[in-house]
């Protein structure tokens, strides 16, 4: 596309400008040019018109060029539909990969106004055994505490009861003491 004395004709994996290394970016097969066009609209104009049936690969194409707020736009695009444009749990990997709050949120509320469809179906309770495993890494919940249907075991409030016979035990000091607390 670029011929002569241009950096970018030549094949390098890495450009040097003023002295610093400019990485070298590629462009993967799942960009196609129209996805590619309304990259470069939106990085001239600030704006752009997604289509709604391109609107899950632009957000996936957005995230790898950094671009927050093309995946804004492009899951405004997502969310604006009655239905999923995509499979709903393949939307909700990639809003909780790409960090996108507003599809997460959409596709939940999706899920509850279908749960008696998705109760049932072993990919929905994968879902829930992993979500409960990065809540684990995030909070320290235990996900020991679930069992095989992603539902809070018997056992995981043995804690609770060692913390309320804490209480009454301080309680106890307390009345002992005469204070009211």
């Amino acid at each position: 596309m670029i011929t002569g004395p241009f950096a970018e004709s030549q094949q390098m994996d890495t450009i040097y400008y003023d002295n610093r290394r400019i990485p070298k970016i590629t462009i993967s097969d799942y960009c196609t040019p129209e996805i590619f066009a309304l990259i470069l609209e939106f990085i001239y104009t600030d704006k752009c018109d997604i289509p709604p049936n391109l609107s899950y690969k632009v957000l996936i194409e957005a995230d790898k060029f950094l671009l927050d707020k093309l995946k804004s736009l492009a899951s405004i695009v997502l969310t604006n539909q009655s239905e999923p444009l995509e499979d709903i749990y393949t939307l909700m990997s990639a809003a909780i990969d790409l960090n996108v709050y507003r599809l997460e949120q959409w596709c939940s509320r999706w899920f509850a106004e279908h749960i008696e469809e998705v109760l049932e179906d072993q990919r929905f309770l994968e879902m829930i055994q992993e979500s409960a495993h990065r809540l684990s890494k995030k909070y320290g919940v235990l996900e020991d505490n679930l069992d095989k249907n992603g539902r809070v075991s018997e056992e995981s409030f043995t804690w609770e009861v060692e913390y309320n016979q804490i209480l009454e035990r301080i309680d106890k000091v307390l009345e002992q003491l005469e204070l009211d607390a």
